[in-house]
């Protein structure tokens, strides 16, 4: 077991800006209508999935059934899945796929294979939205690897499957250290 998945080491080991996830979710409502399917990589403590599910119908997933399991606690309706962000082994399909700062724990070849996941999970035209740490190295944070990317970077991986919509920097601890990037499921059938 990684040590990401255990409850004490969950996101409230990172100093972050907890209106981070706030701005990012309304980047989103440009480009999603109300009411969509969207489902959250990653939840956490569930801090996004608590806002996003004021304006969708939002799915929360996890690799740490004991995350998921301390969210139901509070929230025993909701919809919450044991997922591996990697394999996605789901056969439901979503309008969006989300995640905050949970997909910089892959390497780009484990990013480029997830999004091959994500495309088939996708409704036609559905939209993602991932947000990273911002910049071109890579370091051990509590013996997991995180992988912090560039426009540049981003770019290389994203398949023809998807088109870009934005990709933009902007600062949840200090200036420039995030990005995000919005996607939209293309309907040519290319391969990665």
């Amino acid at each position: 077991m990684d040590d990401y998945d255990q409850p004490e080491n969950s996101d409230d080991d990172i100093p972050i800006n907890d209106n981070a996830g706030a701005q990012l979710i309304q980047k989103l409502k440009t480009y999603l209508a109300p009411g969509a399917s969207l489902l959250e990589l990653g939840m956490g403590s569930g801090k996004d999935l608590n806002l996003l599910s004021q304006s969708y119908v939002a799915t929360g997933s996890d690799y740490s059934q004991d995350l998921l399991d301390c969210y139901l606690r509070r929230f025993p309706k909701a919809d919450l899945i044991l997922l591996n962000a990697l394999t996605l082994q789901t056969v439901r399909k979503f309008d969006c796929i989300y995640s905050n700062k949970v997909l910089y724990q892959l390497t780009p070849f484990e990013l480029k294979k997830s999004l091959v996941q994500q495309h088939r999970i996708l409704s036609d035209k559905g939209i993602l939205m991932h947000s990273f740490w911002y910049g071109s190295h890579v370091e051990d944070f509590h013996d997991t690897i995180c992988t912090y990317y560039t426009e540049q970077t981003l770019n290389e991986i994203i398949s023809k499957r998807f088109e870009l919509l934005e990709i933009q920097k902007y600062q949840e601890i200090r200036k420039g250290d995030s990005i995000y990037i919005l996607l939209r499921k293309s309907t040519h059938a290319v391969h990665l």
